[in-house]
């Protein structure tokens, strides 16, 4: 008797033990903002996030009592491991969970108002191409030993997780700038500069690049500064910047007489008037020139070098020369005797002696050649006398004049005595 009616107190109290325990659970919370108390979040939005990007957020699990009708109640004194059991959605993944250690007196706490020490996962999505969207799940499961037989319990929570991929482009274009430059004037003004300027970026692929002064532009002597932008689609801009130099290191330009032969000269050259010279630069306009030797000096027989010089304001100067040819091309100036009329003296006519001379305006006197020759026989009759005289230069100078040669003597008789 003793043992049957242990035994029936026994199933009465394992009885309204179950009675007790079958309108109470345990439930698995999950807190997206990672803030105690955990409070259960059925979802979570990440809002919007950058493309390419990687987002991680904190959640927080608890174990609490709840009321919904299962008689599932963790054992007191064990421990609960918290942990994802599986996961969807592009780019999502989650991590971490742990233990978590319940009291003694667990089973006999309250209601609602029943909450265990909370452990940690973590939620990481990475955001794909802009215009996506994330709806994705992520299940954890809690494991541990039920009040209920000492068998094993298991209790599930799941988080939905939403996100919208956006573009968010902070990086600014790459900009492409020339190096400093160096150009040459090519006018009072400067000189007109054209260059290349582009950009790098991801949209667009090549912004456009606006460079203040444009390329193009005339830029004054001196340095100039170019400042050149480029700005994306998303606002992003980027600046450079680089110089223009523009320098002055043409000379003038020199324009000389054409070369110059005088031929009026004398032993001692002569003096040459010339003009004509004259010089521009391209950046000063016209500018004085000198030549040496001057214009109106005295140049000797042969070629003579006139240097021609000419700078501009920066000290840039030119060098030109031109020939001055002093030539004698003057003959000598004979003198000579008049036509000649001459008695014969023989049968064979006449020795005739005259006297021919010349003179050079740069040898001085010369002696003529004359033929036939001061001194000949010269037959009876007309005959002509050609004479010639060449100076050191070359120069000749020919003339003539008539010997006549003429009887106008009679006979003489020689008659015998009378």
């Amino acid at each position: 008797m003793r043992s049957k009616f242990s035994l029936s107190i026994v199933i009465a109290l394992l009885l309204a033990l179950t009675v007790a325990t079958a309108v109470w659970a345990d439930e698995l919370l999950t807190d997206g903002d990672a803030l105690v108390p955990v409070v259960d979040t059925p979802s979570l939005d990440l809002g919007e996030v950058c493309a390419g990007t990687t987002v991680q957020k904190d959640v927080l699990h608890a174990l609490v009592r709840t009321t919904n009708g299962n008689p599932n109640i963790f054992k007191s004194g064990t421990t609960v491991t918290v942990s994802v059991q599986s996961v969807s959605g592009a780019g999502l993944s989650a991590s971490g969970g742990g233990l978590i250690h319940l009291p003694d007196n667990w089973h006999t706490l309250p209601q609602q108002s029943t909450l265990s020490d909370p452990v940690t996962s973590t939620i990481t999505f990475v955001a794909g191409a802009p215009g996506t969207t994330l709806n994705g799940t992520v299940t954890y499961l809690a494991e541990g030993i039920s009040m209920q037989q000492d068998r094993a319990m298991t209790r599930t929570d799941t988080l939905n997780v939403t996100a919208r991929v956006v573009s968010c482009d902070t990086t600014p274009p790459v900009l492409h700038l020339p190096a400093n430059m160096t150009v040459e004037a090519t006018g009072p003004d400067g000189a007109v500069v054209t260059f290349t300027a582009t950009a790098d970026d991801a949209d667009p692929e090549h912004p456009a690049v606006s460079c203040s002064p444009a390329s193009g532009s005339t830029f004054p002597l001196g340095t100039t500064p170019v400042t050149c932008a480029a700005t994306d689609a998303a606002g992003n801009t980027a600046t450079g910047s680089f110089s223009v130099t523009v320098v002055d290191t043409t000379p003038p330009e020199i324009t000389t007489p054409t070369e110059i032969t005088v031929g009026e000269v004398t032993a001692d050259g002569a003096v040459v008037e010339y003009s004509g010279q004259s010089a521009v630069d391209l950046v000063d306009g016209p500018v004085p020139v000198s030549c040496e030797p001057e214009s109106g000096s005295r140049f000797d027989l042969g070629e003579n070098t006139v240097t021609c010089q000419a700078a501009d304001s920066r000290g840039n100067s030119a060098t030109k020369t031109f020939t001055i040819t002093v030539k004698d091309t003057t003959g000598p100036v004979l003198a000579l005797p008049g036509n000649i009329t001459a008695e014969a003296t023989g049968p064979n006519g006449a020795v005739v002696t005259f006297t021919a001379s010349a003179s050079d305006n740069v040898d001085g006197e010369l002696t003529p050649a004359c033929s036939p020759a001061s001194g000949s026989t010269f037959a009876l009759g007309p005959t002509p006398v050609t004479c010639a005289a060449t100076d050191s230069s070359g120069n000749t100078t020919t003339g003539f004049f008539v010997v006549t040669v003429q009887d106008t003597t009679p006979p003489v008789l020689n008659l015998p005595p009378g």
